[in-house]
């Protein structure tokens, strides 16, 4: 990585740290807002058509953004490659899912999640674009400006929902609202970022890219499957209103991680794949991390534990009763895998992709089978249709 500036790591942090501050003020104030406007069944109704494509969205982009981090030659040919598998899955995957919309949305019982899965797959379309571009400011450890891109983003994904909800478009103004969010990133990222060049089809080093990023791949579609099987499980199992007080649960969870621990995540494999290039020491360089997290995520998690039910409360209204058991439960659990994701990102950067994708799929395993053995329990949430 020749051309990577050697910024410090806590810059980069300070930056993301203060963009992801400013997402979460605006996220919890649309979600608020959203959760007044919509009932449980209708954002139910987005959760899990969100969670069908969870797991292909995990996947979506092959490893390529970690391959061409890592790679010493940062050029135009292996970029399009990278280009040329992701742009290459995404086409492939929208089709498929247009193809098997209806019966998704027979399954459960919902005629409109088949517009709804629809609509979200125009993202594996937009999604290539979005990562090269961000390929390129993460290897210079751009993150001043990634971190504007993505609040303003924020901004734009906000707006576009509220919007939508007033309007009348009930739940598919959560989905346009995710839409807006890619495709305002990728407006911002165009005049620093936009090489046409870059967005050539090209077979060259596709195998390289592949073997390298098959494994993160991997890896991370049992990380995203994991997270998508409890809305999968409790919206069969339990029903689509279940489903959206789940997910209002995690929401108010995924405020915290998304907002605190991918400001450091943002920043991890960047780094950790610097740091190893120049040999510096890893075991060093991973307990910074967790001193960061230690600092910074747990309090806000531990916080979560005892008030959660009082904040969803607070933030949502009455009728997401119910929601702060289980969010009290994913804080706790938050709190004990944070170590573990980013070792994660470390033996990414260290080529040990393998390892970390035999360890994921134990964790899948485990993960899985208890959200059976606990669906099956009756807890009384009953289902209700969300076009009743």
């Amino acid at each position: 990585m020749g051309e990577v500036k050697q910024h410090s790591v806590g810059k980069s942090v300070s930056w993301m740290f203060a963009a992801r501050f400013l997402q979460a003020l605006v996220q919890i104030g649309a979600s608020a807002w959203v959760a007044r406007l919509l009932t449980p069944s209708e954002i139910g109704l987005f959760a899990v058509s969100f969670a069908v494509l969870l797991v292909l969205n995990g996947v979506r982009g092959l490893g390529v953004n970690q391959y061409l981090l890592q790679v010493r030659d940062f050029d135009t040919p292996h970029v399009r490659a990278g280009f040329t598998l992701v742009f290459a899955f995404g086409v492939a995957v929208c089709l498929a899912v247009n193809l098997v919309a209806t019966p998704v949305s027979s399954f459960y019982g919902e005629p409109h999640m088949a517009g709804m899965l629809h609509l979200l797959s125009l993202n594996f379309i937009l999604y290539p674009f979005h990562m090269i571009m961000q390929t390129r400011g993460s290897r210079e450890l751009a993150f001043s400006f990634l971190a504007r891109v993505e609040v303003i983003s924020s901004i734009v994904s906000a707006a576009v929902t509220l919007g939508c909800a007033y309007l009348g478009f009930r739940y598919y103004a959560l989905a346009l609202g995710n839409i807006s969010f890619l495709a305002a990133t990728i407006m911002l990222y165009m005049p620093r970022y936009c090489r046409l060049s870059d967005f050539a089809l090209s077979r060259t080093h596709t195998g390289e890219a592949l073997r390298y990023g098959g494994w993160i791949a991997g890896s991370t579609f049992l990380s995203m499957s994991g997270n998508a099987l409890p809305d999968l499980i409790i919206g069969r199992v339990h029903g689509i209103r279940a489903a959206g007080l789940y997910d209002r649960a995690a929401a108010i969870n995924r405020m915290v991680w998304d907002q605190l621990y991918s400001a450091i995540g943002a920043v991890l494999f960047p780094t950790f794949a610097a740091e190893k290039n120049r040999g510096d020491a890893m075991a060093q360089a991973y307990m910074q991390r967790l001193r960061g997290v230690a600092d910074f995520l747990w309090p806000m998690l531990a916080w979560l534990v005892v008030v959660g039910d009082q904040a969803i409360l607070f933030l949502y209204g009455d009728q997401w009763q119910g929601a702060g058991g289980p969010g009290r439960a994913l804080a706790f659990a938050a709190m004990a895998s944070a170590p573990f994701f980013i070792s994660r990102e470390m033996f990414f950067a260290l080529g040990h992709t393998r390892l970390s994708f035999r360890v994921d799929l134990i964790v899948f395993l485990v993960r899985a089978a208890t959200l059976l053995i606990a669906a099956l329990r009756d807890h009384g949430y009953g289902a209700q249709p969300v076009c009743a």
